[in-house]
C-alpha cells in the first residue's frame, strides 16, 4: 500500500536521519539509503515458479565425523542476536582452534562477542532502515536500523584485511556455519569431498516437515539452496534441506554472486515492519555447488 505523497514524506523522513545512522547504512558491499526508491517503485519479485528435485544420484554420500585440526581452512559463523555463544559446541570449537576464525554478527554484539572470543575476527553485519507496510521509515532512531540477512557473512568477509591475506593462498578454504541452524563443527566427510577439487560444497539433510531452512531443488539444469518463502508449494515437498554449513575456495572471485534483495514483512517489538535481506543461497546460484547427503545426528541443535 502507498499513501499518497508518500514519496515526500519518504524523502523528509531520509533527510532527518542522524548523520551517525547514514553512515552506518552507506557502507561498501551493502545497500544504500539511494537504492530505497528503487526497492520500493521497482520491486522485484524473485518467486520460483519453475523447479524440479534434485537427482539423488547426484549428491554425494558423507559419514559426518568431527575433525579437531583442519588444514588450510579457515572458520566464518553467522550469529544473529539470538545465538548463545555461551553453548558448549562453540566453547568447544572455538576454545582449540588452531585456525582462523571469523563471527559475522550483529554491531551490537561486537563488545560482548569479543570479551568472549578475543581472538577471533568480527565482522559487523551491514545494516538498513526498517520500513512500514505503507513505505515510510519506521522511525528515523537508532531502532529503525536491522542487519541484512545470512548474504552478509560473505559480502563483509571480502572486507577484512586478514581475509585477504588469507585468500591469497589457492589451497585455503573458508568453512561458513549458520549457528542458529546447526551444532559448532567441522565435519570432515565434507571437507574431505569439498577438497578433492569442487569450487563449493554444501551439506544436505533430509527434509523434515518441521524443519525451516532452505531446501535443495533444480532451476534451470541448476542445483541450488533457495528459501522456503520463494515458492507457491509447500517447501515440505522437497527431499533435501540445508545444514547450515557450506564451504568454498577462498580465492574465489565474490563479487560474481549478485545479491537479490528480498522485501520481507517481519514482526519486531510487536509491530510490522518491512526488512530488504539477502540470503547466502545465492552463492550456490553464482557457483556450480557440490552438495553431500549427511546424517543429522552431528549437525542437530542439541
Amino acid at each position: 500500500m502507498r499513501n499518497p505523497g508518500f514519496l515526500e514524506q519518504l524523502q523528509t523522513q531520509l533527510e532527518s536521519l542522524p548523520l551517525s545512522l547514514i553512515k552506518r547504512v552507506n557502507r561498501d558491499g551493502g545497500l544504500d539509503l539511494s537504492s530505497i526508491f528503487d526497492l520500493v517503485l521497482k520491486p522485484t519479485d524473485h518467486t520460483v515458479d519453475f523447479y524440479s528435485a534434485v537427482d539423488p544420484e547426484t549428491l554425494l554420500e558423507g559419514t559426518s565425523f568431527e575433525t579437531p585440526d583442519p588444514v588450510g581452512v579457515g572458520l566464518v559463523l553467522f550469529v544473529t542476536s539470538k545465538t548463545d555463544l555461551n553453548r558448549d559446541d562453540v566453547r568447544k570449537a572455538l576454545e582449540e582452534k588452531n585456525f582462523p576464525v571469523w563471527i559475522s554478527c550483529p554491531r551490537g554484539r561486537i563488545e560482548e562477542i569479543r570479551d568472549i572470543y578475543p581472538d577471533c575476527r568480527l565482522l559487523p553485519q551491514y545494516e538498513f532502515v526498517a520500513l512500514t507496510p505503507d513505505n515510510l521509515l519506521f522511525s528515523t532512531e537508532e531502532n529503525c536500523l536491522y542487519t541484512c540477512g545470512s548474504g552478509d557473512a560473505i559480502a563483509s568477509l571480502v572486507e577484512d584485511e586478514a581475509f585477504i591475506k588469507f585468500s591469497s593462498d589457492p589451497d585455503n578454504n573458508i568453512y561458513l556455519m549458520d549457528l542458529d541452524m546447526s551444532s559448532c563443527f567441522i565435519d570432515q566427510s565434507l571437507l574431505a569431498h569439498h577438497q578433492e577439487g569442487s569450487n563449493v560444497t554444501a551439506s544436505v539433510v533430509e527434509n523434515y516437515a518441521s524443519d525451516t531452512c532452505a531446501v535443495l531443488c533444480s532451476v534451470d539444469g541448476c542445483s541450488q539452496l533457495l528459501e522456503r518463502f520463494l515458492f507457491m508449494d509447500s517447501p515440505q515437498t522437497f527431499d533435501y534441506a540445508h545444514t547450515g554449513h557450506i564451504i568454498f575456495r577462498a580465492n574465489l572471485k565474490l563479487d560474481k554472486i549478485r545479491w537479490s534483495w528480498h522485501r520481507r514483512k517481519v514482526i519486531r517489538d510487536g509491530t510490522v515492519q518491512v526488512h530488504y535481506k539477502r540470503y547466502l543461497y545465492d552463492f550456490t546460484e553464482a557457483y556450480d555447488t557440490k552438495f553431500v547427503k549427511v546424517s543429522r545426528e552431528l549437525y542437530t541443535l542439541k
